[in-house]
């Protein structure tokens, strides 16, 4: 196999991702790359010879080096959407399997259904066969200290889904996902706080982290982040027959297109390693009041995205507010995991974005459908009608941005600062 050194990734211009073919590379090319190991942590990567060639990497303390794979699965996941919105065939140097190729096919008539940023393509490997390697009986799930991914862990080893439980021995939590890989000190922070869930339930930890997010152009959260969560499982199939994949949203309240979906999820199963979509048979409110009887999780429980207080919660973004009415309308007041107390003038002044505003409204319906009448739910009723307003005004609002005079500039924020 050729060998080229793991480096950083290099600079890209994602602004000719949607070039005409005539001007974009016909053929992308993936070189999985001989394991390194070097200062307590294996690392797995593969040079993509992009027209702008970069290394896609993942990497997890050598202690877990026997649970990983040498197969290149994962990164045909990885830079399939990548290819499509390129418009350029995949190469990959290596054996692949013909089961999962098969899937991928499906994968990219979903996407390319979806969004005409996404074009089928053709991929090819230097050989075809399935991995010989007969992994025991066990399960293998992503895990982010969330709601999603708790509701999951939980489920599965409390024996909660009926003839669907796994044995579920593992969780992946990602470095360079929702944590920056310059903050290392933010994620083990925010890794121990599930270690002290998982280890309640004797659930293996192994955190893995990737540059991923920094190799893919915009639109991470709606696009990328599935494939990714994908292409981290698929280290795993040789000491794993199941990966699972936290539902970010419940069957009723399904969400498309999206990067994680019951779609397109299990596409990325080989005929040996099944991925599943997980858990999405539940509401928030429902995986709330499951998870209740894991005694940590009230303690540990991580729900925020914002950058600096993504290892803990900061408690005022709309995500973490979300979350602590949640727990109100289970019955739990002033969670242990978030910093401090929520007033109603807090939720009046949060900031939501158009699919927040959708999701905090499922919030409002099921504080009322649990007969709640506190003054929180008038006050989120305010705030959603606030935001939706905002939301109405933002484009003749940026095009007075561009074009207003200062004065009537000032004048417009300061009729926002009164709103």
């Amino acid at each position: 196999m050729r060998r080229l050194p793991i480096g950083v990734l290099q600079s890209h211009d994602w602004k000719t991702a949607r070039a005409p073919l005539s001007r974009i590379m016909k053929t992308i090319h993936v070189w999985p790359q001989e394991v390194e190991i070097a200062d307590g942590f294996i690392m797995r990567g593969a040079l993509v010879e992009d027209e702008k060639p970069f290394t896609l990497w993942f990497r997890t303390p050598v202690e877990h080096a026997d649970l990983l794979c040498d197969r290149a699965e994962s990164f045909v996941a990885g830079v399939l959407l990548l290819a499509m919105m390129r418009g350029a065939n995949l190469r990959i140097h290596a054996p692949v399997s013909p089961s999962f190729l098969r899937n991928v096919e499906e994968v990219q008539a979903i996407w390319s259904c979806w969004h005409s940023d996404f074009q089928v393509i053709s991929i090819e490997a230097d050989s075809e066969s399935e991995s010989i390697v007969q992994a025991p009986a066990r399960a293998i799930s992503m895990f982010s200290g969330g709601v999603d991914s708790c509701f999951t862990v939980w489920r599965h080893t409390q024996n909660q889904c009926g003839r669907r439980a796994l044995p579920l021995q593992t969780s992946i939590m990602v470095h360079g996902s929702e944590i920056d890989l310059e903050r290392p000190e933010m994620f083990e922070r925010a890794l121990q706080r599930s270690k002290n869930m998982l280890s309640e339930v004797n659930v293996n930890l192994v955190p893995l982290a990737t540059n991923f997010r920094y190799a893919m152009p915009y639109h991470y959260v709606s696009r990328w982040f599935g494939t990714m969560l994908a292409a981290s499982l698929l280290f795993f199939q040789e000491s794993h027959t199941t990966g699972l994949i936290p539902a970010s949203f419940s069957y009723h309240g399904l969400v498309l297109p999206y990067a994680s979906t019951p779609l397109n999820d299990p596409l990325f199963s080989t005929s040996r390693f099944a991925i599943e979509h997980d858990g999405a048979i539940g509401s928030r409110a429902t995986k709330m009041r499951a998870i209740l009887d894991w005694p940590a999780v009230l303690q540990n429980l991580r729900v925020c995205n914002e950058a600096e207080y993504s290892d803990i919660n900061c408690g005022r973004c709309e995500k973490c507010v979300r979350n602590i009415l949640t727990l109100r309308i289970v019955g739990v007041e002033n969670p242990p995991c978030f910093p401090n107390t929520l007033s109603d003038a807090d939720i009046e002044q949060i900031e939501m974005k158009s699919t927040d505003l959708e999701a905090m409204s499922r919030v409002v319906k099921a504080a009322k459908a649990a007969g709640i009448e506190a003054s929180w739910v008038a006050t989120v009723e305010k705030s959603i009608r606030r935001n939706r307003l905002h939301a109405c005004w933002e484009p003749t609002r940026q095009r007075v941005r561009q074009s207003a005079p200062e004065p009537l500039k000032r004048a417009l924020r300061s009729v926002r600062g009164r709103s």
